[in-house]
């Protein structure tokens, strides 16, 4: 019985981070701003359009070896055409960091900018680009190809 629960914990320990995480199977923004690392991961690696967009943000000391601890960080989603998501996020007690966004029909890009706070101080700043695929599918891309044929 002790082996048994010795392997569930073990387990535990091993896949925890990942499920807490967007950055297992996703991709991420890297990069140093003045003494911090900033890391925002984002899942899916190659978001859609119509589609969710996961950001887990994370702050970092330079070596990426200890937690900054912040309060909150504002969160910015912009494309061409004006802003699609401007929020504060409250740092989470337990887990990650995420927020949760839809991406609409018809973007093809989006700028995140995402800035650390502690309280009323700015601790990093950083904004960067993810390109957004056309969500078409099957049914959409050989709908009309079918039609015309019958």
């Amino acid at each position: 019985m002790k082996s048994v629960a010795y392997v569930v914990f073990i387990a535990a320990l091993v896949l925890a981070p990942g499920l807490l995480s967007a950055h297992n199977l996703g991709a991420s923004h890297e990069e140093m701003v003045g003494e911090y690392f900033v890391d925002i991961g984002y899942d899916p690696a190659s978001p859609v359009e119509d589609d969710r967009l996961l950001l887990d943000l994370n702050l970092w000391d330079a070596k990426k070896v200890e937690s900054i601890d912040f309060s909150s960080a504002w969160v910015r989603i912009e494309n061409e055409s004006g802003t699609l998501l401007a929020t504060g996020v409250h740092k989470a007690e337990f887990g990650a960091t995420t927020v949760l966004f839809r991406i609409p029909e018809g973007v093809t890009n989006v700028d995140v900018s995402v800035r650390f706070e502690r309280g009323t101080d700015s601790l990093a700043e950083v904004k960067f680009l993810i390109p957004i695929g056309s969500n078409d599918s099957w049914y959409e891309r050989w709908s009309g190809a079918l039609y015309a044929l019958f």
